[in-house]
């Protein structure tokens, strides 16, 4: 597993159902400052890049209804896709969320070219 989301490139955060960072899967991207000693926090008790008000909110409202959130986030001029998604163990139990990061920046400049 390891292997797999280091080769796709795409950021992970990972939550429990507590809220608390439970892991981080850094790339070359550093899209939040989170550090290997974060874990176990608050997520809410850590500074992102993001401004980005309604986490906390989205994450609970994607482990209630078990429906992904998926939204545009920007930091420092930079576009990504950020989805929150149930975070289910191998017997299939709901353990928390997932956060991914997948850059969509240049996807985002042609769409504004093309609307020009």
């Amino acid at each position: 597993m390891k292997n797999l989301l280091e080769s796709i490139n795409i950021p992970t955060i990972f939550l429990d159902n507590n809220y608390l960072l439970k892991g981080i899967r850094f790339t070359q991207q550093k899209v939040v400052n989170l550090i290997p000693s974060d874990i176990g926090r608050p997520i809410n008790h850590l500074a992102t890049n993001f401004k980005y008000e309604n986490f906390i909110e989205d994450a609970k409202e994607v482990l209630r209804t078990l429906a992904v959130k998926e939204l545009s986030a920007n930091q420092r001029c930079r576009w990504y896709l950020m989805r929150i998604l149930p975070y289910r163990t191998t017997s299939n139990v709901i353990d928390g969320v997932v956060i991914t990061f997948t850059d969509i920046n240049k996807l985002k400049i042609t769409s504004e070219e093309i609307k020009s």
